[in-house]
């Protein structure tokens, strides 16, 4: 091997050697969000208490954008899903199917309603909810399924609401990863019976901190509101009489939207679809340039989708191509070529111990609520495809940044590079 073909691990160059902070800095902020936030503060709408001002423009500009009848601004990605989950009506007792790879805020709500989250596996190519999983966890006790358009890949939304409709359950989606992304031309978020998105810092659509979640239903959104919002905007907007008697108090939580994080979002929201198709063609470069990689599957998008946000990139590596080489040697090897790469960092939920039977049926939690004992999957060995996937999954950076061509190149030879080293 000559010396530009030697690993970096072993004294040879680097395969990559461009600055690559400037072309990876995330969240992009312009002017435009510094002179929306001087409107914000000079106009004194830091905390908008009812349906009002920027709160509701941004409400309003993004059920537009969704093709929605309602928005409902929060301040967490997080708070979205818990009122959603009370919107859509789970309660104590409810079993919920969602999937172990996600990000926590999927699943930790459930337990504040009293239900139960029963973990069903992935679909091994877009890391997805599997339908045919969800429909075997399926019990009397099941009230809605929660799937997650992982890493901006919408799930296989036509089998799952199929499943769900068959059993009359709700359809609660997580599209937290998903600002943009599109299901046979239509919008994630408006699949199902209500969405949710994160509006975290380092989303394709940003806040700082906050959320939103959309719904056609105005059950959900009243719900929603009365579990999360103060009397100025329930006395407002509430117009079930059930509901209404509650408006001088809601049910006590605070979810709603700062105005300086609603002026961030809305502006975001009128670069998305570009700064999404940056992302988009960025990806899609490298994508076409691993093709075939001994070792390596890029990610793919299945017919019918686009990914929209494609919020990270995840390779899936398989080590007997390479003569069993371990996967932390793999990425080690990448890292010394100057690529990006880690072992995936969101953790299966499923083996966490806030899922444990001691936790949730021994302890009653940490605030003593016992759950009724059910067989919920939650322990190693249950989700042995998603535990197989996961294991092998390699992180690489997010390439939101028009003029990264000569980075992603780059990055493709580092790749090939450590995989033929890794083959001789």
């Amino acid at each position: 091997m000559n010396q530009t073909g030697t690993l970096a691990i072993s004294g040879g160059p680097r395969a990559v050697t461009i600055d690559q902070e400037p072309l990876l800095r995330w969240p992009q902020v312009g002017l435009e969000e510094v002179a929306a936030i001087l409107d914000v503060l000079r106009a004194g709408q830091l905390s908008v208490t009812n349906r009002s001002g920027i709160v509701a423009q941004l409400e309003d500009n993004f059920a537009a954008y969704e093709g929605a009848r309602f928005a409902l601004g929060r301040n967490s990605g997080t708070a979205a899903l818990h009122c959603a989950y009370f919107g859509a009506g789970i309660g104590f007792g409810d079993e919920v199917i969602v999937t172990s790879y996600t990000w926590l805020a999927t699943v930790a709500p459930l337990l504040h309603l009293g239900a139960l989250p029963v973990f069903a596996e992935i679909d091994p190519l877009t890391l997805t909810l599997d339908p045919e999983d969800v429909a075997r966890k399926i019990t009397p006790q099941t009230r809605a399924i929660v799937p997650v358009h992982m890493w901006g890949h919408p799930a296989d939304m036509d089998r799952i609401n199929a499943v769900a409709r068959e059993h009359g359950l709700k359809v609660i989606e997580d599209a937290s990863h998903a600002h943009g992304s599109l299901y046979h031309g239509r919008k994630t978020g408006t699949l199902g019976d209500v969405g949710c998105f994160s509006l975290q810092a380092s989303k394709a659509m940003m806040a700082g901190e906050g959320g939103i979640l959309v719904t056609d239903d105005r059950g959900i959104y009243e719900r929603a509101l009365v579990l999360s919002q103060s009397p100025g905007r329930l006395h407002q907007e509430l117009t079930d009489p059930e509901l209404a008697r509650f408006a001088g108090t809601g049910l006590g939580l605070k979810y709603r939207m700062h105005g300086l994080a609603a002026a961030l979002a809305d502006v975001q929201l009128k670069k998305l679809d570009a700064l999404n198709a940056v992302r988009n063609a960025n990806h899609d470069r490298l994508t076409a340039q691993l093709a075939g990689v001994a070792g390596i599957t890029p990610p793919i998008t299945a017919p019918g989708c686009y990914r929209g946000a494609y919020y990270e990139y995840r390779l899936r590596y398989d080590p007997e191509p390479l003569g069993a080489l371990p996967v932390d040697t793999f990425v080690e090897r990448l890292q010394a070529e100057g690529v990006l790469a880690a072992r995936e960092r969101y953790p299966l939920q499923h083996v966490q111990t806030l899922y444990s039977d001691a936790v949730l049926f021994d302890e009653g939690l940490p605030w003593g609520i016992k759950l009724p004992r059910r067989r919920i999957y939650n322990r190693a060995g249950d989700l042995p495809v998603t535990e197989s996937v996961h294991a092998r999954l390699i992180a690489l950076p997010a390439f939101p940044s028009a003029g990264s061509e000569a980075l992603i190149d780059q990055y493709a030879r580092a790749i090939k590079k450590v995989v033929a080293g890794s083959l001789a």
